[in-house]
């Protein structure tokens, strides 16, 4: 309670600072992405015109669960003029959201296949780590969302070791959980995760949602077979 009554107070100021920031700069359009944040400000502030970009848990999966996600959700969908989605079945459920849609535009996320690209393969870290080892690897944030946990205890059915790019608030208690040979590498510089993901066997997503996921895209622009939750 202490920390809800403490966003709801931050929420406030956020959405006095926005009309302010309205009044004196005037600006041709404003963009807001997820619509349970920054989206609801803007709808608040009287944002006009307003372009909501939906990633796909601000629709997809938090409005149901909670009804202050949801009233957030719907206030920022009902206000724009327009929505930014990268995937029809965001817009989808967007449009169930709200009950109704403004202008939608589909933006389909794009991956550079210069730089994600079968040829940047390289298994030395994995050999460092692995020798001959077969080696499974996700790149999503450590966040409940992302059901990690599901991979671990697969992974402990399979001959094959886990390698874990991303970082978030559940890394130890995973790292606790996993009893095979896995390494959390956290977040890894940009240039190095090319080399990384076209090197693995196996990518892997067990995402309880998601819209469009970028980490899928790279992953089979390096080719890469790819196993992921519906």
């Amino acid at each position: 309670w202490v920390r809800a009554l403490h966003y709801r107070l931050e929420e406030r100021q956020a959405i006095r600072r926005m009309k302010e920031w309205l009044a004196s700069w005037n600006p041709d359009v404003v963009f807001a992405a997820w619509t349970i944040t920054s989206g609801y400000v803007a709808a608040r502030a009287g944002a006009r015109p307003l372009a909501l970009y939906p990633w796909g848990s601000d629709v997809l999966y938090f409005p149901p669960l909670h009804g202050w996600c949801r009233k957030r959700s719907v206030a920022a969908l009902r206000a724009a003029d327009l929505w930014v989605c990268n995937a029809h079945h965001t817009a989808d459920a967007a449009k169930a959201l709200a009950g109704g849609a403004p202008r939608v535009e589909i933006l389909p996320i794009e991956v550079d296949a210069g730089v994600f690209a079968p040829e940047r393969a390289d298994r030395s870290t994995f050999e460092r780590l692995w020798p001959g080892r077969k080696v499974v690897m996700t790149s999503r944030p450590l966040k409940d969302l992302y059901d990690h946990a599901t991979i671990l205890r697969a992974m402990e059915k399979v001959d094959a070791a886990l390698f874990v790019t991303s970082d978030g608030p559940l890394r130890e208690s995973l790292q606790k959980m996993a009893k095979g040979p896995t390494h959390f590498a956290g977040y890894v510089p940009d240039g190095d995760l090319p080399k990384l993901l076209a090197a693995c066997d196996v990518y892997v997503s067990a995402s309880i949602t998601d819209s469009a996921s970028s980490a899928i895209f790279e992953a089979m622009a390096c080719e890469r077979p790819v196993v992921a939750s519906d």
